[in-house]
């Protein structure tokens, strides 16, 4: 059905028309098909499909480690201070950036893109450029979309870089 969402991956589209849709983008794939008919099967010329930018072509690779946010802000840009507010010269990201790349209510472009889970929690925590308070600085979890305030000196979440 058109934009079905709901059938399995593999599963071949019913209709006269099929959409391919790439949530993670700037790849190219090669795309074929088939139909059968009166017992016989037909087979179109492969096509190449190129997607451009997707939403994850504003981050760099994600730090494959686990780190402070002193630790990701260093390794991003550079550290100041840890007054409340938004830290741009930390390189991080914006709570913003980073939920429209964790799908919402579930897995989305990162999770798609494999980026690495923080100690196997399931939660794909990531700092943000923002500190919350004294103690506190801003993460989102990726598996569901939601913006925490976390200590900062914790070295459980992990970075993703701006380009």
């Amino acid at each position: 059905a058109e934009n079905d969402t709901d059938t399995p991956a593999g599963t071949a589209p019913t209709g006269a028309e099929a959409y391919l849709t790439d949530i993670v983008g700037e790849r190219t794939v090669k795309v074929t098909a088939s139909v059968e008919y009166n017992g016989q099967l037909y087979t179109a010329e492969e096509k190449t499909v190129s997607f451009g930018d997707g939403p994850l072509s504003m981050f760099e690779k994600p730090l494959l480690r686990y780190m402070t946010w002193k630790e990701a802000a260093q390794e991003c840009g550079s550290f100041s201070d840890f007054f409340p507010g938004y830290h741009d010269e930390t390189n991080l990201p914006s709570k913003e950036e980073l939920q429209a790349v964790s799908g919402g209510s579930g897995y989305g472009a990162a999770f798609a893109a494999k980026w690495p889970d923080d100690r196997g929690l399931g939660w794909f925590a990531y700092w943000t450029a923002e500190i919350h308070s004294s103690v506190l600085a801003g993460i989102v979890r990726l598996n569901n979309g939601n913006f925490d305030g976390y200590p900062y000196d914790f070295d459980v979440p992990v970075a993703v870089c701006r380009r």
